[in-house]
């Protein structure tokens, strides 16, 4: 059986996303450096904020926080943004601090790293898992 790729069937055509889709969606690039992690620690949490950041929660009270220094407050957001959207966790509330590598520099990371791509590998990657756990066998079976 060939690896399983996530469509949908609508009135007998079969659609699946693309990166064009994404990017018309989202508006964020698909082509720059890829979105990967070289540092697999809390460092970066520990270089930005002084402290290890692992939920949502503290990345809003940082986001709010209108004393701290505005570029943390920048990263905090991006973090949440990342964590919310591009790729979330399984319960909506832990991160992943290793992601605050890419976001160290604010001002640079939506002009180098492909974002949207990244969108469209985690949403694949996941859906992929759904139809698999839903024994789906057919490359043509709709999980819509």
């Amino acid at each position: 059986m060939g690896e399983l790729v996530p469509t949908l069937q609508i009135n007998g055509q079969t659609l699946g996303i693309t990166l064009e889709d994404v990017l018309f969606l989202t508006r964020l690039r698909i082509d720059g450096d890829p979105v990967l992690i070289k540092n697999y620690s809390d460092v970066h949490s520990i270089s930005i904020f002084g402290e290890v950041i692992k939920d949502i929660s503290e990345l809003r009270t940082i986001a709010l926080n209108k004393d701290m220094d505005p570029s943390k407050r920048n990263v905090a957001i991006l973090m949440t943004i990342v964590v919310c959207f591009v790729m979330p966790s399984g319960n909506g509330i832990t991160m992943y601090p290793a992601f605050l590598e890419l976001l160290s520099d604010p001002d640079k990371t939506s002009d180098k790293y492909a974002w949207g791509a990244a969108i469209l590998a985690y949403l694949q990657y996941h859906l992929q898992k759904l139809m698999k756990l839903r024994n789906y066998t057919d490359v043509h079976d709709s999980w819509w």
